[in-house]
């Protein structure tokens, strides 16, 4: 990527990503770039290094805009150091001059050739700045471990409530299904009783029609008797 030193003049191309005006100051406040880069040849390539410092975006009276910065900074970039200037030499820290700014062209065109650009991004880490839960320190680890410790806990009483609530919901359906199992038990021993009494109703139906015809032959042999005897008289007569 070719890039294009500006001060005093973010141009377009900054105006459109970070929506800020010409003029606003804050787009770039706090970043700087070297303007000569440490040349270094490795393989028969070689490489123009450039640093860029980014320490001052951590300042806090940055406004609008200002946070897209990190963003767009390490788009450029694949290397941050942290505290640039307890691991890099005096002569490397001076070479970045902070009365510099960044800027892109629209529609640059890349051209290939045997050299290539790195751009180191430099970012301050200090104590004093503060985040979320704490300081960069051991405040700040002791918090996020806590909140770690407090987000285990809330997963480790969801996994309790939903055993238990299983176990409640397990219970509740053996209840039922033994409730079921009586009604059904109740139910056949009601169809067994009424299966016996139809039985018994219809044996002494088939009783009765036998005594029926019992009656019936005693009561016409009875009178075929009669009626020989008074044949018999006749016929003496």
């Amino acid at each position: 990527m070719n890039l294009l030193y500006q001060n005093e003049n973010q141009g377009t191309f900054v105006e459109n990503v970070f929506q800020v005006g010409f003029g606003d100051k804050s787009v770039t406040k706090g970043v700087s770039m070297t303007k000569v880069p440490i040349v270094r040849t490795i393989g028969g390539q070689k490489t123009n290094i450039f640093f860029l410092d980014s320490q001052g975006l951590f300042s806090t009276d940055l406004i609008r805009g200002d946070n897209l910065i990190v963003s767009f900074l390490f788009s450029l970039c694949s290397i941050v150091i942290y505290n640039a200037d307890k691991r890099l030499a005096n002569k490397d820290v001076e070479t970045i001059n902070v009365n510099s700014v960044l800027g892109v062209v629209d529609n640059e065109q890349l051209q290939k050739s045997k050299e290539t650009t790195l751009v180191v991004v430099l970012r301050n880490r200090s104590t004093e700045n503060t985040s979320r839960y704490g300081k960069f320190d051991a405040e700040l680890k002791s918090n996020f471990m806590a909140l770690i410790e407090e987000e285990r806990q809330r997963e480790e009483e969801k996994r309790r409530l939903l055993k238990e609530y299983q176990k409640i919901e397990q219970e509740q359906r053996k209840k039922l299904l033994a409730k079921l199992g009586e009604e059904f038990k109740l139910m056949l021993e009601h169809e067994r009783i009424r299966e016996e009494r139809q039985k018994q109703k219809f044996e002494e139906l088939q009783e009765n029609e036998k005594l029926s015809v019992t009656d019936y032959i005693e009561g016409g042999v009875n009178l075929i008797g009669i009626g020989c005897q008074l044949l018999s008289i006749f016929l003496n007569d």
